[in-house]
């Protein structure tokens, strides 16, 4: 395939170091690279971070690392133009700091693809990749292969979780037989966006993920669901009544109800069923039963129960919808 540049859409030009490609295209991040055109075409007057940050979606702690990167390089020296006015910081809002600290997700970089020499190189100079990289094949029962060992240094590295917490989460995945790489990185890195970095962190997210399986496992058994995978639609429902610490055996209940009244398996229908008792703060079956023979209508003819009104207008709703 040949290509050709449209030399007419060329409005205006910009230098760029020929060893930024030629010796670190493959080093650098998305980030840095980013990072490296950006100042370099803004290279005239002062650069603040903010304005740098803004203009390309990153952290300024990604911002940081990218301006190390290239100046360990040689590329950009990093003096006050580039450095955010200390006055700036405390002027900051204490609800501006709030909303940086609750963001939902952190932006991470491109996954890097790391070679065996530098694994080797990075593992001597740095103790906790050395950890890293001994502890996960006990985790794991097998050895691991160059690029298995890649991925451990970018969760360390680009990811920004600490060694041990990546060990834990090895753990975790290979005490149900998820001891995929492919699986393990995809956790890892949702768990960086969460910012789980810190070793109580993980145990806590552990506990709620290991309480999540369990009580999936007895939805699951109550449903019959055996021989299939849920679908995330169901799977989100099942997390959300594990959410409200719904008892499962008022999931039983609710189930039951559904499958009378609909003669098949609804979990939208189950779903409007718990949200009305989870509304009302029911934990017992006996509330809920109790709930049921308050509403009954005199004419044994024509029932009312309040639950299935409601279902039947939620339902109506989501069809309108």
């Amino acid at each position: 395939m040949k290509l050709k540049l449209k030399i007419n859409c060329f409005n205006g030009v910009m230098a760029l170091p020929a060893e930024a490609v030629d010796k670190y295209i493959n080093e650098a991040s998305h980030s840095d690279l980013k990072v490296l055109l950006y100042v370099f075409r803004n290279s005239t007057g002062t650069l603040d971070t903010s304005e740098i940050c803004a203009a390309l979606k990153i952290t300024e702690d990604q911002l940081e690392k990218s301006l190390l990167f290239w100046e360990k390089a040689g590329l950009i020296k990093v003096d006050g133009n580039l450095q955010k006015d200390k006055k700036q910081d405390k002027q900051v809002s204490e609800s501006g700091k709030a909303r940086e600290q609750t963001a939902a997700h952190r932006i991470i970089d491109m996954p890097t693809q790391y070679g065996q020499e530098e694994i080797a190189k990075k593992s001597q100079e740095n103790a906790e990749i050395k950890f890293l990289l001994e502890a996960v094949p006990h985790q794991l029962g097998r050895l691991l292969s160059p690029s298995e060992c890649s991925t451990l240094v970018y969760l360390y590295e680009g990811a920004g979780l600490p060694a041990d917490v990546i060990i834990m989460l090895v753990g975790y995945c290979a005490s149900f037989g998820k001891g995929n790489m492919r699986y393990i990185e995809k956790m890892a890195i949702s768990w960086a966006e969460e910012g789980i970095d810190t070793h109580e962190k993980a145990e806590n997210k552990i506990k709620e993920l290991e309480e999540r399986r369990g009580y999936e496992g007895q939805v699951r058994s109550i449903m019959g669901i055996t021989d299939r995978a849920l679908t995330p639609t169901e799977r989100q429902h099942i997390s959300r009544w594990c959410s409200w610490k719904m008892p499962i055996d008022l999931v039983k209940l609710a189930y039951d109800i559904g499958v009378t009244r609909t003669g098949k398996l609804s979990f939208s229908y189950i779903n409007s069923i718990l949200n009305a008792w989870h509304e009302k703060g029911f934990t017992t079956v006996e509330q809920a039963r109790n709930e049921n023979k308050k509403s009954r209508a005199v004419d044994d003819k024509t029932p009312s129960y309040d639950i299935d009104e409601y279902v039947r207008l939620s339902m109506k709703s989501l069809h309108d919808e």
